[in-house]
């Protein structure tokens, strides 16, 4: 089914899932990330928690709200979601970025299309 995961602490922690549209809301008190495990789609980071990771499936990472976050779907049709601090998004060219304002960054390794972005670009995009 349609799972929701809380978890606190570490990101040491491993949820495994066989089916459905399931998201892990990762909160820490220290500075940190979280990876998707298989089967798992979405990932909202709280607290300290600054790294957010996909898998292969077509990921919904959402940043930390209040901090800068670096966020990476890794393959498949990511959704990336930054906060309002100074993001690093990895970009992989079938992803889709939504920003809530800080000076961001995009990496990526391939080609990047201009229009796949929901947030107009701006002088405040820093591209590598």
């Amino acid at each position: 089914g349609n799972d929701l995961y809380h978890l606190y602490g570490g990101s040491q922690d491993e949820i495994r899932d066989s089916a459905g549209n399931d998201t892990v809301v990762f909160e820490s008190s220290v500075a940190g990330g979280y990876t998707l495990g298989d089967n798992v789609e979405n990932l909202v980071l709280q607290g300290s928690a600054t790294v957010g990771d996909g898998n292969s499936l077509n990921n919904r990472i959402e940043g930390n709200a209040t901090q800068g976050s670096t966020l990476d779907g890794k393959t498949g049709r990511d959704t990336l979601v930054g906060g309002t601090g100074n993001d690093t998004f990895y970009f992989d060219g079938t992803d889709t970025l939504e920003d809530a304002g800080g000076a961001d960054s995009v990496r990526s390794s391939g080609t990047i299309d201009l229009n796949k972005f929901k947030t107009p670009l701006s002088s405040m995009w820093r591209w590598r």
